[in-house]
């Protein structure tokens, strides 16, 4: 997962709805953002996560409150495909 500073985000998932998401974030508070996203095999879909980051550092994907994914923060600048 990517989240760049102009309000771009980018995951992919190989689950639920295997695809690359394109995504637009707010912030919801100090810790929280949430995305807006569109699937890469559905361009007319529009679906909602919930992206927070816990004291430990650790961030978590949520949709519909279940957590679908983790991250740790990596070292670097990645660029939004």
């Amino acid at each position: 997962m990517t989240l760049a500073y102009e309000g771009k985000a980018v995951f992919s998932s190989t689950r639920v709805k295997p695809a690359l998401w394109h995504c637009f974030w707010n912030g919801a508070s100090s810790h929280a953002a949430n995305l807006d996203c569109t699937p890469s095999t559905d361009t007319e879909s529009h679906e909602r996560f919930v992206f927070t980051v816990g004291e430990d550092g650790v961030g978590e994907l949520r949709q519909q409150g279940q957590v679908i994914g983790r991250f740790v923060r990596e070292t670097g600048n990645p660029a939004i495909q």
